[in-house]
């Protein structure tokens, strides 16, 4: 298990106290956050796929595992939103306004 520090920010492991060998694994969510104007723009990764939303209204969705993943969105002052997120150890999350970097990881 000692290849398993890596990836703690992605995958939470417990041992469930069968044998010392059998352990319970959940994934779990990373989140981004980024104030744009008046609007709220979060990204959501799961194991189960990626999420935008803009406002609390959902714009964007991918579901499934994904080595990367695109995202479009727009704001309600009509400006586009693209996220691109990748990586192998660790999700890196990069949000775009109007083809402009707002928020690098």
């Amino acid at each position: 298990m000692q290849c398993m520090s890596y990836l703690r920010q992605q995958i939470d492991y417990a041992h469930s106290g069968v044998s010392g060998n059998i352990y319970e694994w959940r994934i779990t969510m990373k989140k981004w956050e980024v104030n744009h104007g008046e609007s709220v723009i979060v990204v959501e990764n799961r194991a189960s796929g990626e999420k935008l939303f803009v406002n609390g209204q959902l714009q964007d969705e991918r579901v499934g595992l994904n080595m990367g993943s695109r995202l479009w969105g727009q704001l309600p002052t009509g400006e586009s939103i693209k996220v691109s997120l990748g990586g192998i150890w660790t999700v890196q999350c990069r949000i775009f306004v109007d083809n402009k970097l707002v928020i690098p990881e």
